[in-house]
């Protein structure tokens, strides 16, 4: 099995994966700490504003970065150093006018919007050198990144906790110092590592037409995100808090399971890349079967323990969550099964055929639910999605499979 398993992942890549999955839960474990004392010590209507200026955050996260961000780590796993710098001009520019947006509008985010821009900024900084060290495969720089920020952020909230001094300003000067460090130790390791140092190869000479590889890239991460978190919207339209409240248990528990096939495709990603590029054979059939048996543990765990976890993280009144989530499962586990194989077809320049079926999962899914929630709540909603992530993963895993995908040619 090893000799198998060296075909595609060496013994460094699974320890990569596997430490990185064990920083992704200590770190989630930090964060959901600091969430339940910023329950216990804000009001009901503080918390509903903090939740809602972090959404405004993560929904531009998500539009205006992630598609940067994927670019990045694309073209410094191929080598393409000066790609990166105009990428990162690009990536600058266009945040800086969203924080001058969120500077005008500051009355409309209830006039914290300079620390909605302070937060956005570092954010986005942060995801860039991230990107940047994930491209050469600095994983362990990663970890070691993620862990400074969770604990020092953990710490310092669990003083001001205990000092009565908790409040929406310092949480978010909290969150925007833990940023920094956390940038300038990944800059300082980028320093240390002279990326940008290495002189230019000739295939770096040839350029992309960036414009459309950040669109593509873009559009996946805005659909895919939309196709897992419409649905909540949805249910308050058409529900009350309290269904909200239940679904959003089991979406969190549905998270968790995504974590280890998550970290695994990210790590995969620049090494898909850089075989494409050099035109190396992999074994296909194999990463699938890898990815079925770490599926497979995971939906074991997650479905069998699933009443016991609810009842840990949400105590006895979130009992109406498990539903939801064991008909959530059969679609997590596809999900879950096709992420990896999917940065494969990433690694050939995001093609359309990967755009257009992630933009078709989030229409159907918005139109099943439309359906499905006015007649049976949150069971409703995780059924449309579960029927929308296996429609999705089939998919895209029929592309890995049948090879029914050329590298796409942006001119």
């Amino acid at each position: 099995m090893k000799k198998l398993i060296k075909l595609i992942f060496d013994q460094d890549i699974i320890k990569k994966i596997t430490q990185t999955s064990l920083v992704k839960y200590l770190t989630t474990f930090l964060l959901a700490t600091i969430n339940l004392l910023l329950i216990r010590k804000l009001s009901i209507e503080t918390y509903g504003i903090y939740n809602y200026l972090l959404a405004i955050i993560n929904v531009c996260i998500q539009i205006f970065v992630t598609g940067f961000s994927a670019s990045i780590t694309y073209f410094g796993s191929v080598k393409q150093k000066n790609q990166i710098i105009k990428l990162l001009k690009y990536a600058f520019t266009l945040n800086i006018l969203i924080v001058i947006i969120f500077l005008i509008l500051n009355q409309k985010f209830y006039n914290y919007g300079y620390l909605v821009s302070l937060v956005f900024l570092l954010s986005a900084i942060s995801i860039y050198l991230n990107s940047i060290l994930l491209s050469q495969k600095e994983i362990t720089s990663i970890n070691i990144g993620e862990i400074i920020y969770a604990l020092l952020y953990f710490l310092i909230i669990l003083i001001f906790y205990y000092l009565s001094k908790l409040n929406l300003t310092v949480i978010f000067l909290i969150a925007s110092l833990g940023l920094l460090i956390k940038s300038g130790y990944y800059l300082f390791k980028i320093k240390a590592k002279k990326i940008f140092n290495q002189e230019k190869t000739k295939k770096e000479k040839q350029s992309e037409n960036m414009t459309q590889f950040i669109i593509r890239a873009s559009i996946i991460n805005i659909a895919a995100f939309l196709l897992l978190k419409s649905d909540i919207i949805l249910l308050k339209f058409y529900k009350d808090s309290y269904d909200v409240g239940v679904y959003s248990l089991a979406v969190n528990l549905g998270d968790l399971f995504i974590i280890v096939p998550g970290v695994a495709a990210s790590i995969s990603f620049p090494y898909f890349a850089e075989k494409v590029v050099k035109k190396a054979k992999i074994n296909k059939k194999l990463t699938l079967f890898l990815s079925l048996i770490m599926a497979l543990v995971l939906l074991a765990f997650f479905a069998g323990l699933g009443k016991n976890l609810i009842a840990l993280i949400g105590g006895p009144k979130y009992k109406a969550s498990l539903m939801p989530f064991l008909i959530l499962s059969p679609g997590i586990f596809f999900l879950s099964l096709q992420i990896v194989p999917q940065q494969y077809i990433n690694a050939h320049k995001f093609p359309l055929s990967i755009v257009y079926i992630w933009i078709f999962g989030f229409i159907f899914n918005i139109l099943l639910n439309l359906f499905l929630i006015p007649k049976y709540s949150y069971n409703g909603a995780a059924l449309s999605s579960s029927i929308a992530y296996f429609i999705v993963s089939a998919y895209i895993i029929y592309v890995y499979l049948s090879n029914n995908f050329t590298e796409s040619k942006l001119k």
